[in-house]
């Protein structure tokens, strides 16, 4: 009874969260179809068709833009807040990694400046407020995650995945963590100190202990293998870290099953991209209910197109890949307390059984590895 009182929970929360997301939207597609000529002059002579985005996993203020000649854009658009620079977000970024990418993997065409910032007039923004845009070309195909593939039959596309993924890793940047357009002082070394110490202070660590979310055992663990990947001679990266699982950002051609695309790079970055990606792939797996088992099933494939053997993967980078699995699972516990501690865990529901599987995880991955064998065997 009570695992069906969440569920039902966990329905209405999501269906508010994107009923909310939809009526911004549509608010926002209203506003700015007569702003787009003064946005993108050269793009928009005159005002053209826009809707709010419907498919393809695009959310969050995105809107889809038809020109007369049929050409179709996507346009994200987001508040700037109090003394923020368009210059800074994360917009740049994407644009960056689209133009880098071009030719290589299948991503989206942006213009010359597909950065911009402008004035919205009307409820419920008021008066003069500002907005940041980018637009970029509409990729053709559908959603991976909209064929509803059974786990069997996933093979081919998780191949193809990382075939992708290899493609991208191949784009050295001479920077580390999330945030790479923006340029920092140091070296690569000391800024890979840096975004891990930043981890290790996001994960609130003692903080989790004092609640009794972790006890002292797991926790010196988990900070003990953060600190050995500070010092860890890292290759540096690009990576994407919302595709490998979140096949939304997948773009298939159904009759070929052929990619034809990866969008919102809004979560990319420059740093340890193999363990990144991969860990992309298996933790938000076993985060919504899938085994490890099937879980680290679907990475072999991924290793495949990937290039790598698995005694490669399990000799050279099984390690550090359990350390952030770590990661995420001490971050989910974060967060679930986190809403705790401020009376709004009803607001987000899911989080209680996010928060009740990373610690399941985190149990199963501080054995031993050849306990960690048997336990795998044994589920």
């Amino acid at each position: 009874m009570k695992s069906q009182i969440l569920s039902e929970e966990i329905q209405f929360a999501h269906w508010l969260r994107q009923t909310k997301k939809n009526t911004w939207a549509k608010v926002l597609a209203f506003l700015s179809r007569d702003a787009l000529p003064t946005l993108y002059p050269e793009i928009f002579p005159i005002p053209p068709e826009v809707t709010a985005a419907s498919s393809q996993g695009w959310t969050n203020l995105c809107l889809f833009i038809v020109r007369e000649d049929k050409k179709a854009f996507v346009l994200r658009g987001r508040p700037l807040g109090e003394g923020e620079d368009f210059r800074s977000v994360a917009y740049n970024k994407e644009a960056f990694i689209l133009k880098t990418l071009r030719g290589k993997v299948p991503v989206a065409e942006v213009p010359e400046q597909p950065v911009t910032q402008g004035t919205l007039e009307g409820a419920p923004f008021g008066s003069g407020k500002q907005f940041v845009f980018m637009l970029q070309e509409r990729l053709d195909g559908v959603p991976a995650s909209e064929l509803n593939l059974p786990f069997k039959e996933r093979e081919w596309l998780l191949i193809q995945l990382g075939q992708t993924a290899r493609a991208i890793h191949s784009i050295n940047v001479d920077s580390f963590g999330p945030n790479f357009c923006v340029p920092k002082p140091g070296t690569i070394r000391e800024r890979q100190g840096d975004f891990y110490n930043s981890v290790l202070a996001l994960m609130r660590i003692d903080w989790l202990v004092s609640r009794g979310a972790l006890d002292a055992v797991t926790a010196g663990f988990v900070r003990d293998r953060v600190e050995l990947l500070k010092r860890a001679a890292l290759k540096t990266d690009l990576y994407h870290n919302d595709f490998a699982y979140n096949w939304s950002n997948v773009l298939i051609d159904p009759s070929t099953r052929r990619l034809t695309g990866i969008i919102d790079w809004e979560f990319a970055g420059v740093g340890a991209a193999i363990y990144q990606e991969f860990s992309s792939l298996v933790y938000p797996a076993v985060r919504d209910g899938v085994s490890f088992r099937k879980a680290s099933r679907a990475l072999s494939h991924f290793l495949v197109g990937y290039g790598m053997s698995q005694e490669e993967f399990e000799v050279g980078h099984r390690f550090h890949f359990d350390t952030y699995l770590l990661i995420q699972a001490v971050q989910a516990l974060r967060k679930y307390e986190e809403l705790r501690e401020s009376n709004q865990s009803s607001c987000e529901p899911w989080r209680r059984l996010f928060a009740v599987r990373a610690r399941n995880l985190l149990d199963f991955l501080c054995h031993s590895p050849r306990d960690r064998t048997k336990i795998a065997l044994e589920r």
